[in-house]
């Protein structure tokens, strides 16, 4: 049956038969005049192209259409009728999402493809493009060029493969910031015709976007990752101002270099990895890249937040207080003490920070061996019962564990005498 909902700007249609079209049809041409929101949803063999068409026809007469979502993977939509659409709401779409067979022609053959590419090209308004189709009749690269070109893009989803000059139009885009490759096979390893494909020249195009968030998505039978050198990608890491978000499936032989590349990154907020087998190499590799990266504040391993080791959850979380402010802002006495109040519970990061910082301890009753003139070496460290606790655990079956208190310098150790206090700054 039809699930209709309409408060005036949203309409939303499910449909199991071909009779709940006609039903649409109704509902749209009374709420044509207001309607911005749509919604098509179908499953099943429904072979119900014509009424399809025909609902997109009473789409084009909705005037205020900013966004349309067609999620009707079966079914097939007449480029007539496609084309009507986007000429109508040229100005004002802003979310298009397509989810069925569209380029289907009814007439005209080549003709209406290219209707259809210069209707996407005049979308003024469109800032979020999400492609799922299985036949677009070879005119994919067309279709991404059309839309590369819209002044406001700023999201691409695909489900298609992605190659050489297509990746270099949708990057190079200058409103771009999310570009998601969910389901595409990228061989990095070889060339499609004259397009060159490799991830040395993936990443080269990289450099030059503005890209905020990176999602590559191979299908679980695509092995052709495995053997390919992550090292252009590591740079690129190295590099980047404007990346803050990579999702990418990689070969256990391939952490370490990817970690590398984190490690003076200064830019990625959120990191998603899959893969099989990878548990040993993101410890041995990622435990000790944490301690000199202050960013990075999200990490997850096949979909879950990533806690095999302690050191990484720890810097996480010591990244998401605010690790880089506090660095860059010793003297903020306030916002110290803000951050142990935010996160009080968490009893290795409340020591990390007083071992940093020690002139929070003034004050506290804490400080009195500064009047004694003993030397302070640390103040609840790896002598903390929680840390020694999971790190005995990780060492009984075998791993190797750094200290949750990273090994360059990162936490104030004082040493002080009879006339002077001597303390080194950092995390």
């Amino acid at each position: 049956m039809i699930g209709g909902g309409n408060d005036n700007t949203v309409l939303r249609f499910s449909f199991t038969n071909k009779q709940q079209f006609s039903d649409a049809s109704s509902q749209l041409q009374e709420a044509s005049s207001h309607v911005s929101v749509v919604h098509l949803k179908s499953r099943g063999f429904l072979s119900a192209c014509i009424r399809v068409s025909k609902l997109m026809g009473e789409l084009a007469q909705c005037p205020l259409l900013q966004v349309l979502e067609i999620d009707m993977p079966n079914e097939s939509v007449h480029t007539h009728a496609l084309v009507a659409v986007l000429q109508a709401s040229k100005k004002t779409l802003v979310t298009l999402t397509l989810r069925a067979n569209v380029l289907r022609a009814k007439r005209g053959g080549t003709a209406s493809k290219r209707l259809v590419v210069q209707g996407l090209r005049n979308l003024v308004a469109l800032e979020n493009f999400s492609w799922n189709n299985g036949s677009v009749d070879g005119c994919f690269s067309e279709i991404i060029g059309a839309v590369a070109n819209c002044p406001k893009l700023k999201s691409v989803t695909l489900t298609q493969d992605l190659w050489g000059e297509t990746f270099d139009e949708l990057a190079l885009n200058p409103t771009l910031e999310a570009l998601t490759c969910s389901g595409c096979v990228i061989n990095w390893t070889g060339r499609l015709g004259t397009y060159d494909i490799t991830l040395d020249r993936f990443c080269q195009t990289l450099q030059t976007s503005r890209l905020k968030s990176l999602k590559i998505c191979p299908p679980p039978t695509n092995n052709d990752h495995e053997n390919v050198d992550l090292t252009p990608l590591a740079n690129y890491l190295h590099h980047t101002k404007h990346l803050e978000h990579l999702s990418l499936a990689i070969h256990k032989t391939q952490v370490k270099t990817l970690a590398n590349g984190l490690k003076h990154n200064q830019s990625l907020k959120r990191l998603e990895i899959r893969g099989s087998g990878l548990v040993d190499e993101i410890v041995a590799s990622f435990s000790y890249v944490m301690p000199n990266n202050m960013w990075l504040e999200e990490f997850k391993y096949n979909g879950c937040d990533y806690d095999a080791d302690p050191a990484i959850p720890f810097y996480i979380t010591l990244n998401r207080a605010g690790r880089k402010y506090l660095v860059e802002n010793y003297d903020a006495r306030d916002d110290w003490v803000k951050v142990l109040i935010q996160y009080h519970v968490n009893t290795p990061l409340v020591f990390h920070l007083l071992q940093t910082n020690t002139s929070l301890l003034k004050g506290m009753g804490l400080d009195h061996h500064h009047n004694k003139g003993q030397t302070i070496q640390s103040i609840g460290t790896r002598k903390s019962t929680v840390c020694e606790d999971v790190r005995n655990k990780h060492h009984n079956k075998g791993q190797t564990i750094p200290s949750l208190v990273p090994v360059r310098a990162p936490c104030v150790r004082m040493v002080e005498t009879n006339t002077t206090t001597k303390h080194s700054e950092g995390f």
